[in-house]
């Protein structure tokens, strides 16, 4: 992770990240989301001696790169928090992805142009406390995630100001995903507008 923000245009493999089978999934979830919050994710444990469950959150969280990989592994990687065990923010041009290890008191910068930011919680405390700044004012969804990234809850739409403060229960190992509905339909409409229509 250190080497991460310094990596601009070449791609980082992380140490394999190893844990013990016997270790509860919301802690195996805290290491698996550690490393595709990082860059190209590169997992170690033995695969034998994990239990389906165990397999299919890998596999989910494998598919959350595979989804997200552009922004993942090309967007713009900055440390946040205590500078002796910081965590990580990636801003890519679509999406903001939050590493939320620590509770932290500043406001975390998102990219101003984003409609989906997506905040793990891979704290050891089941909820986020966290102030963003820099956020386009508008309505979003709020979505949490099962240990499978599914959506499990989904929250009343809330209209967000550029500094919102973001305090919802989360599980630990689970994602909130905001998403803005107005910027959403304002991209899908301008990306509609560029494919040209298909004459016999």
């Amino acid at each position: 992770m250190k080497m991460r923000a310094f990596s601009s245009g070449v791609f980082i493999g992380t140490d394999e990240m190893y844990w013990e089978p016997n270790i509860p999934d919301s802690e195996a979830a805290r290491f698996m989301a550690t490393v595709v919050f990082t860059d190209i994710p590169y997992f170690g444990p033995n695969l034998l001696r994990e239990s389906q469950s165990r397999l299919n959150m890998l596999k989910a969280w494998l598919q959350f790169y595979h989804d997200n990989k552009e922004d993942l592994a090309e967007g713009t990687f900055e440390p946040y928090g205590d500078l002796t065990h910081p965590d990580q923010k990636m801003v890519g041009t679509r999406t903001t992805f939050i590493y939320y290890g620590h509770r932290y008191a500043g406001p975390v910068e998102c990219g101003s142009q984003n409609t989906r930011i997506y905040v793990v919680n891979a704290s050891t405390l089941p909820g986020i406390d966290l102030t963003l700044s820099h956020l386009p004012p508008g309505w979003y969804s709020v979505v949490i995630s099962d240990l499978l990234l599914n959506p499990e809850i989904e929250l009343p739409s809330v209209f967000l100001n550029a500094n919102p403060q973001i305090h919802h229960s989360v599980p630990v190992g689970c994602n909130l995903t905001l998403k803005d509905f107005a910027r959403i339909q304002i991209k899908t409409i301008e990306m509609q507008k560029t494919v040209e229509p298909a004459f016999p």
